[in-house]
């Protein structure tokens, strides 16, 4: 398990694009400033379950999610929130 992950960034630069982070289980995850468009290359999370998502993109809209542990959750969430992930890949096993 990776007990906590936070990225920062000067001057509201993106500090998560083009990395991979994957581990059966995340506690907490502040992902920054993410750079969504990433020229349709694939990057995020691949995890089995999450106890909390924090991150926002470069307009400033910002995302937290709880205590992820089922893919339907994920999409629900998703779905819910409308939140349009573009070349973001949160994947839950």
């Amino acid at each position: 398990m990776i007990d906590k992950v936070t990225l920062r960034s000067k001057a509201h630069r993106p500090s998560f694009t083009d990395y991979l982070l994957a581990t059966r289980q995340f506690g907490a995850l502040n992902l920054g400033i993410v750079q969504l468009a990433n020229a349709e290359n694939p990057f995020g999370i691949w995890t089995d379950q999450t106890k909390s998502l924090a991150a926002s993109n470069e307009q400033g809209d910002s995302v937290r999610l709880l205590t992820l542990e089922e893919p339907t959750e994920l999409d629900a969430l998703i779905t819910t929130e409308d939140i349009n992930l573009r070349d973001l890949s949160i994947r839950l096993f």
